[in-house]
């Protein structure tokens, strides 16, 4: 394993952190939540990479600091994909006064929340992020070693995560499945940019990545519909409400479809992954 690629990728993700932070202090534009996001994300596979190494490191130590700023810009993103997926709607399904009414609702909504997020980025302090690039040196003395454990740890979550099922879960039960999808898909995507190209491990990130974002999908319509339903509760008119209603009826079946898509592609991602390999 490339250790040095793993400290590239670190600091990579480390300086985009930074950009974005500078960037929401001043505005809080949708590309650079999104960026920040995805690279608390990445930054976060290396540190759950170390505690595999170290059992006794704790990331949470490191990101406390950060976790209400990514809770906040994902409120804003949450709402900044609603409102994207209404307007790119077919007017049929969509008419103008439903986008009339959720785009005021949401511009509000954005506003507040990003108020609280460019306070919390004021308040921030990722240097501390550095202390755990400190360790990730410490604890990569022994490359031999701590290669075979992470493919072992890699191995045992993808096991376990093959033993979970999605058909008949309530949507909480497999939102916490689509998170196990997400952590492992960015534990094995930071192993493999370390290590020579594996076919079989390639064939499972990618069953593995389809089936993220076939999830991620299906949980930004189940957003869409809870913040329709939030946007009907703010509105005082009768009439409002109705047409904010009746839109619904073109969501729902979108979010029935797509989690019966999800049940007919998990078998598939669970014989993938129980065939896992490092050779």
């Amino acid at each position: 394993m490339n250790w040095d690629t793993l400290f590239v990728f670190f600091d990579e993700h480390y300086k985009n952190i930074e950009k974005r932070f500078g960037q929401l202090q001043r505005k809080a534009k949708m590309k650079a939540i999104h960026k920040l996001r995805t690279s608390v994300r990445r930054i976060t596979a290396c540190m759950r990479l170390l505690q595999y190494i170290e059992s006794d490191f704790a990331p949470d130590q490191f990101i406390q600091d950060i976790r209400p700023v990514f809770k906040q810009a994902g409120r804003v993103r949450d709402l900044q994909v609603s409102l994207e997926l209404i307007m790119n709607a077919e007017e049929s399904q969509m008419p103008e006064e439903v986008r009339a009414l959720f785009l005021a609702y949401s511009e509000f909504k954005i506003n507040e929340y990003s108020s609280n997020l460019m306070a919390g980025v004021a308040q921030a302090n990722i240097e501390v992020l550095q202390n755990a690039r400190i360790l990730l040196d410490n604890w990569t003395n022994n490359p031999l070693e701590h290669t075979a454990l992470l493919q072992a740890k890699l191995t045992e979550d993808a096991l376990a995560l093959a033993e979970r099922e999605v058909i008949g879960l309530e949507e909480e039960q497999v939102h916490e499945v689509r998170l196990l999808v997400k952590t492992l898909r960015y534990s094995v995507e930071l192993y493999l940019c370390c290590t020579p190209a594996n076919k079989r491990l390639l064939d499972v990130v990618v069953e593995v990545r389809n089936m993220h974002k076939l999830m991620g999908l299906w949980h930004d319509f189940l957003i869409l519909r809870d913040n329709i339903l939030a946007c009907r509760r703010f509105q005082s008119e009768k009439k409002s409400k109705r047409i904010l209603k009746k839109s619904l009826k073109h969501v729902l079946p979108v979010v029935e479809q797509l989690r019966e898509r999800i049940n007919i592609q998990w078998p598939g991602v669970v014989n993938r992954l129980r065939k896992i390999s490092f050779e």
